[in-house]
């Protein structure tokens, strides 16, 4: 590697630590899957005496990583997302690794540099969700399969059977990331059978899938010792096969990925196919991910491979552009490339790097301090509230917990948040948030939340409508606080039925 690109490559790990860490240090829980995670680690810190692990949230790798974490530097969330902060940025030297194979340094140091500027994987490293692992391992993964191609060393097959045994063990659908070096590792073998005979092959495979199909019977068999193993299958067949339309797949990539990363990619895309050995792995490993959308619930966090495997493809596009001009008009187009990121990126900042995290701790020393506090029901993301010192019933709304909570009470306070507005509730607030709050209401507190948290509850159309529709900004932008008869919240609740 040349001086030049050694320091270009740390000016992109400075670029992306610095986007990550920037303004972390007030950082609290803001998201149920958040609160999810946080109980996991607190339950491996603790040897299940505390919190408590759920298998149908995802494998325990990320939550066991957070409770070491948490053993070495304090255990509280605000500690554990420094870890993610590093394995986000940890990511970027993979990435130029992954272009340096595929291509020039020159396509693995632009990879750096649109990872590092990503918004999306910034907001990921800026929380306690699974993605800037998953990112990583995935990195690592094609990064070490890569090598394997390229040297007959059996010590690379096996490295990159842990690599995605990791990403596996992030990740129920980690496995995808090894079927791409499997996949070429039999191709070569039928068209050149005369390099080695089929033993041979079967020893790689054996070797490099050992340690993933381990780690998926460990994690079934623990799931199963549990107790949990029906729940955890009807969980996620409630997901599998649910189809995403090319649409809503468009659209979410261009509200969340600049234009001009997506238009390069679709060049890196068009030039790099049939290219050699290498970028054929890397398209497979696009290809299953892609695949993947389409045979399960979409959600925003379905985005973090396939928008890197994209940003990988704009390197590719700019890299493969550049090779057919002169110094010149070459130093032209990539600055050109990164300032037309940059700046839509800067533009669209806001929806990924959250400046304050303070709007649930706010309302919960809010109502801690009541004096004449009511029985309270707290109807929103329940893992961020449990999460909180403050003692209140969380349940969703309708269900027999709330019920219960209402037949014991003449007054409650209702506290909402996003996860009352959620598409995914059986019973929606919007419609009756009008007269809760012109009737009701005792406080509002700001919550600023991170688009995937708008994403798991909002529709597509909601999420394009926040940013100029003021009233449904403080609708689901805001924890209310609602004081009113039981009956007349068990009238509201029975109305729309």
């Amino acid at each position: 590697m040349r001086l030049l690109h050694l320091v270009l490559l740390l000016a992109a790990i400075c670029l992306a630590a610095g986007l990550r860490a920037h303004d972390l240090g007030t950082f609290s829980i803001t998201h149920w899957d958040e609160g999810l995670a946080w109980r996991g680690a607190r339950y491996f810190l603790s040897l299940g005496a505390e919190g408590h692990y759920s298998p149908t949230h995802g494998p325990p790798l990320v939550s066991m990583f957070m409770a070491a974490w948490a053993w070495l530097f304090g255990s509280d969330p605000d500690t554990a997302v420094w870890l993610n902060t590093l394995l986000a940025t940890g990511a970027v030297p993979l990435i130029f690794w992954i272009g340096c194979q595929v291509a020039t340094p020159r396509a693995g140091l632009l990879a750096a540099f649109l990872l590092a500027g990503s918004g999306l994987h910034a907001m990921f490293a800026r929380s306690l969700l699974t993605e800037s692992a998953y990112v990583f391992f995935l990195m690592l993964s094609l990064g070490v399969s890569l090598r394997a191609l390229r040297t007959p060393r059996l010590t690379w097959i096996l490295a990159a059977g842990l690599a995605v045994a990791c990403t596996q063990a992030t990740k129920y659908n980690g496995c995808l990331a090894g079927l791409p070096l499997a996949t070429l590792l039999i191709v070569r073998f039928v068209r050149a059978p005369e390099n080695g005979g089929f033993g041979q092959l079967a020893g790689r495979l054996v070797l490099f899938g050992l340690p993933v199909v381990a780690c998926m019977a460990a994690n079934l068999c623990a799931i199963a010792w549990m107790g949990d193993l029906q729940a955890f299958l009807d969980h996620y067949s409630g997901y599998v096969g649910q189809t995403t339309d090319m649409v809503t797949l468009g659209a979410t990539l261009a509200w969340v990925m600049p234009w001009a990363v997506l238009a390069a990619s679709a060049v890196g895309l068009a030039l790099s196919l049939r290219k050699s050995e290498r970028t054929t792995l890397i398209h497979l490993a696009f290809v299953l991910f892609v695949a993947f959308l389409f045979r399960y619930s979409f959600y925003l966090r379905l985005l973090a491979p396939v928008a890197t495997l994209l940003i990988l493809y704009a390197a590719l596009g700019i890299d493969a552009l550049a090779e057919r001009l002169t110094r010149g008009r070459q130093v032209a187009l990539i600055g050109l490339g990164l300032i037309a990121v940059g700046a839509q990126s800067w533009a669209r900042s806001e929806r990924f790097y959250l400046h304050s995290f303070d709007g649930y701790r706010a309302a919960s020393t809010w109502l801690n301090a009541q004096s004449d506090r009511p029985t309270t029901l707290i109807a929103g993301q329940k893992f961020v509230w449990e999460d909180l010192d403050f003692e209140a019933q969380v349940a969703a709304l309708p269900s027999t917990a709330a019920t219960a909570i209402l037949d014991s009470a003449d007054e409650i306070q209702l506290v909402i948040d996003i996860g009352a507005f959620s598409r995914l509730r059986p019973w929606n607030l919007l419609a009756q948030y009008p007269e809760l709050r012109a009737r009701y209401l005792v406080r509002s507190f700001d919550a600023t939340l991170n688009l995937d948290a708008l994403q798991n509850n909002l529709t597509l159309d909601e999420l394009r409508r926040l940013d100029e529709d003021q009233d449904l900004r403080q609708r689901v932008l805001q924890i209310h606080v609602f004081r009113l008869p039981s009956s007349e919240l068990r009238r509201l609740i029975d109305g729309p039925g």
